[in-house]
């Protein structure tokens, strides 16, 4: 059986691996995965996004050298 727009590749011993959807035939795979990326995030701890820019500003500016004798 094979769906039009869909590939399955599959290893050296027959058994399936991969699965390639043509998005311009199946269009709602992309929205699907999308819902699962955002199942799988949905517990975890959320991050203000103005702490984000600071620890990101932090580690883009330059160190200070300290001169030791």
């Amino acid at each position: 059986m094979s769906i039009k727009g869909v590939t399955i590749q599959k290893d050296e011993r027959g058994n399936p691996q991969k699965a390639t959807f043509d998005l311009r035939k199946h269009p709602q795979i992309e929205d699907y995965l999308d819902n699962l990326l955002i199942d799988k995030v949905k517990d975890e701890e959320r991050v203000p996004i103005e702490e984000v820019k600071k620890k990101i500003l932090k580690k883009l500016s330059p160190k200070k050298k300290t001169n030791s004798v």
